[in-house]
């Protein structure tokens, strides 16, 4: 599940680049990596931190709560009409 989502996630970031600033892809790539492994390395670290500290059953409760912020912020963002990308 984490491999569909993880594959899902670059190709929609990379899309809405391409849409957004298609004269800046190769700058808006890399940006896209870099914060990708910064996300990887912070949920890690802090995943590790809540695990050692509060037990698996803390890290894993804090895991559901913010899936269900991530999904009910989806939710109310998906409902919006998207704006076409504004001409230079």
């Amino acid at each position: 599940m984490w491999g569909f989502a993880f594959g899902a996630w670059l190709i929609v970031a990379a899309t809405w680049m391409g849409r957004n600033a298609p004269e800046r892809m190769e700058a808006g790539g890399g940006l896209l990596v870099a914060g990708f492994q910064l996300a990887i390395t912070l949920g890690a670290g802090l995943g590790g931190l809540l695990v050692d500290g509060g037990g698996i059953q803390l890290a894993l409760t804090i895991a559901v709560g913010a899936s269900l912020v991530g999904g009910l912020l989806f939710g109310l963002v998906k409902g919006r009409t998207d704006s076409p990308p504004a001409s230079a």
